[in-house]
């Protein structure tokens, strides 16, 4: 899972069932954050979405007519390893063994 904003998203697009479905044009979503939820228009929407690592991950989609970019918090909690992605997590834990591939 990962948290996806829709930068300076348009008002019109702040509807629960909307932002759910641009949610799974990305990936398969799980839930709104609270300020999105309650309708709080900010500088961005964000969702939790479920991701597929193994898939390029879209940076813009379009939109009625124009491109909607799309920013990811994913990158927080991962590091890159030789092409493969391993949590810091994993990383601790296997300091002294090979690396861990997803």
């Amino acid at each position: 899972m990962a948290w996806v904003q829709l930068p300076e998203l348009p008002v019109q697009f702040y509807h629960r069932e909307v932002l759910f479905a641009l949610g799974n044009l990305i990936g398969r979503t799980i839930r709104l954050d609270y300020h999105t939820e309650q309708l709080e228009r900010g500088k961005f929407a964000r969702l939790a979405v479920e991701l597929d690592l193994s898939k390029s991950l879209p940076t813009r989609i379009f939109l009625d007519n124009f491109w909607q970019g799309i920013l990811y918090e994913i990158f927080k909690q991962f590091v890159i390893v030789v092409g493969g992605l391993v949590t810091t997590r994993m990383l601790v834990r296997s300091r002294n063994k090979k690396p861990l591939w997803l």
